[in-house]
């Protein structure tokens, strides 16, 4: 059976690539003493994609957004280091997830970078769970950068392998600058 690994991709983030011959592995089950013959069954990764928009921060001053696509089995944590490359952030503050009627809302459901819920809980279950609700992530709690996530239209496809996943296979408008240099403003 074909082993699922997490590696770096070339541009130095995480990757997810499957080891094997395919983007999929295969379960192997036997059970003579059961009358049950040996059979394979061929179990494919899915990815998801999402289109991520910058709708607020400190130094916000142009729109953003990218088509990122994700495995669906991968956790929230992953989905956080794949916008921050995405965008050239540093990873160096506090996040959330919110699925909720706005980012505010007091009725909101917040995945927070401290909880172990970040690392349980994957794309899909966000995304499924978030149904006639948005999804925003919110980085660094004082400069407030705020996204908005959205599903595409395109349902999950078969991983290809190989691609080094998650991926930004579109981008829109320039990135922020996290911390811009003072003395070129």
């Amino acid at each position: 059976m074909s082993a699922n690994k997490k590696i770096m991709s070339p541009a130095g983030g995480l990757g997810h690539k499957h080891a094997g011959s395919a983007s999929q592995f295969s379960l192997r089950v036997c059970a003579p003493y059961l009358g049950v013959r040996c059979h394979e069954e061929v179990l494919a990764f899915m990815i998801q994609t999402l289109e991520i928009e910058l709708l607020e921060g400190i130094y916000f001053d142009q729109p953003w957004s990218c088509t990122l696509e994700i495995p669906v089995d991968h956790s929230l944590e992953e989905l956080h280091l794949a916008i921050q490359n995405a965008v050239d952030f540093e990873n160096d503050h506090l996040y959330e997830f919110i699925v909720g009627n706005s980012a505010r809302s007091r009725s909101s459901i917040n995945f927070d970078c401290q909880s172990d819920e970040i690392y349980e809980t994957s794309v899909e279950k966000l995304l499924e769970g978030s149904k006639g609700k948005k999804v925003f992530y919110y980085f660094d709690f004082g400069d407030s950068w705020l996204f908005q996530i959205k599903k595409s239209r395109k349902k999950p496809v078969e991983e290809n392998p190989d691609t080094f996943y998650p991926k930004v296979v579109s981008e829109n408008g320039k990135k922020p600058i996290q911390y811009p240099d003072w003395d070129e403003m």
